[in-house]
């Protein structure tokens, strides 16, 4: 017979995080944009490149919700969650993947260090 086990819940919390504008800014500086083009409308494909990359960096680094990180580009949850499965798909090549890795500790360390931009 089983013996009852038990299962201790995991819960997850929030690397300390910089505000969703200090991550624009850490990652718009990293990609060469200004933060307005990065908060505007369209803007050619480098800009909307790291607009995605910034979105997919908030939910998997901090945990920010779609809803959050959506209200925080002034766009809708669907667009966040477009941005975040398309930079996700570009992870299976290996240099852009190195590249994300490196993103994702800069941010990482900034907020367990409390550097803020």
């Amino acid at each position: 017979m089983l013996e009852h086990i038990e299962i201790q819940e995991k819960t997850w919390t929030r690397p300390s995080s910089p505000t969703p504008s200090e991550i624009q800014l850490m990652i718009a500086k990293r990609c060469g944009v200004a933060v307005d083009e990065l908060l505007g409308k369209g803007g050619g494909a480098r800009v909307m490149f790291a607009r995605q990359t910034t979105m997919y960096l908030m939910h998997v680094v901090y945990g920010f919700s779609l809803t959050e990180i959506a209200a925080s580009f002034g766009r809708n949850r669907a667009t966040a969650s477009e941005a975040c499965h398309r930079i996700e798909d570009l992870r299976d090549d290996a240099r852009f993947d190195r590249h994300l890795t490196e993103l994702e500790e800069l941010l990482r360390s900034a907020g367990e260090n409390g550097v803020r931009p």
